[in-house]
């Protein structure tokens, strides 16, 4: 009995003491004072985008070039359009011309426009097209008679659908070519062929004003614009 008293009181002791052990450690640590300044808390990165109320990080000492930034971007607008303008004046001109020209049985892809420095400015007509919507295949075919299957070109484009997967293309392909349309959406248009600029200058004398002016009004839609050349 003695005996088993002296442990219960051991085990008190041991249970009393670990806390004033762990209070002490734990009082010395706070008591150490760190060496050096105390460390100043972290300020988070904050990327901002244009407009934005967050604070921006101010810049000085280059006020000219800034300036100078800023007034030569308004420059270089301002002459970007004058020469839209100017441009657009030439341009008109020379299409005007050269259906004249085409007219009076002569074709010519490139005018050069005399210009007062001395030094002619070029305009380049290109033989290239956007696509033209099917609306216009009969206007097409009224106006060029019998020569429209040499001058315009027939595509075709075929887009996938959403819905469609890979596997099911698979499939179709092993069906017949109804299977396959059952898939896909097919948009056709037309193109004018790689040598229309030669054929369009060649027919201009010989179509009627109306003729002319309707074939005109669907090509100058979709030919790429002139190249205006200073060089």
């Amino acid at each position: 009995m003695a005996r088993d008293m002296t442990d219960v009181r051991r085990q008190a002791k041991a249970a009393v003491a670990r806390p004033e052990r762990e209070t002490k450690i734990t009082r010395k640590a706070k008591a150490r004072k760190p060496k050096g300044p105390a460390p100043k808390p972290s300020t988070p990165l904050v990327l901002t985008k244009p407009g934005s109320k967050k604070t921006k990080l101010p810049i000085v000492g280059l006020e000219k070039n800034a300036a100078r930034i800023r007034a030569n971007k308004a420059k270089i607008e301002a002459l970007a359009t004058e020469v839209e303008i100017d441009a657009h004046v030439v341009i008109d001109r020379c299409m005007t011309d050269r259906r004249d020209a085409e007219t009076a049985g002569n074709f010519h892809t490139t005018c050069e426009v005399a210009s007062g420095d001395g030094k002619p400015v070029q305009v380049v007509f290109q033989n290239k097209y956007s696509k033209i919507d099917m609306e216009h295949e009969e206007s097409l075919k009224e106006a060029l008679n019998s020569h429209y299957d040499s001058m315009i070109r027939r595509g075709v484009d075929v887009k996938v659908k959403p819905d469609v997967t890979l596997d099911k293309i698979r499939e179709a392909l092993g069906d017949q070519f109804d299977a396959l349309l059952a898939l896909v959406d097919v948009v056709e248009y037309l193109t004018p062929g790689k040598d229309f600029m030669d054929k369009r200058a060649s027919r201009r004398s010989s179509m009627t004003p109306d003729e002319n002016q309707k074939v005109d009004d669907i090509i100058d839609q979709c030919q790429y614009s002139p190249q205006v050349r200073t060089k």
